[in-house]
């Protein structure tokens, strides 16, 4: 065995997001809404053994490595905008 890893990874993410746009009768004038939603967890379990072997001059050097990393997150995240655009002058045309 030189390097092996092992591990159960179990993920859930739920992802959401909602854009309403409204425009006016004036020509570039409009409103927004935004809205985002996020809701996840990660459950991670993994082993690592290694041998590492490392030459020094006529000498080596053996590092053996015995590693378990869990790691748990769960989060809910959730964001909301609003956006009102209104023209600064009058459109010209290209031939003006």
């Amino acid at each position: 065995m030189d390097n092996l890893k092992t591990g159960l990874y179990q993920e859930y993410d739920f992802f959401n997001r909602l854009i309403i746009g409204q425009k006016f009768n004036k020509a570039g004038r409009s409103l927004t809404f935004s809205g985002l939603l996020h809701d996840g967890w990660d459950n991670d379990e993994s082993d690592r053994k290694a041998r590492n072997v490392y030459f020094e001059g006529a000498n080596q050097r053996v590092e053996n490595i015995d590693q378990r990393t869990t790691r748990s997150r769960q989060g809910t995240r959730w964001e909301a905008g609003l956006s009102f655009t209104e023209a600064l002058g009058k459109k010209r045309n290209a031939g003006s």
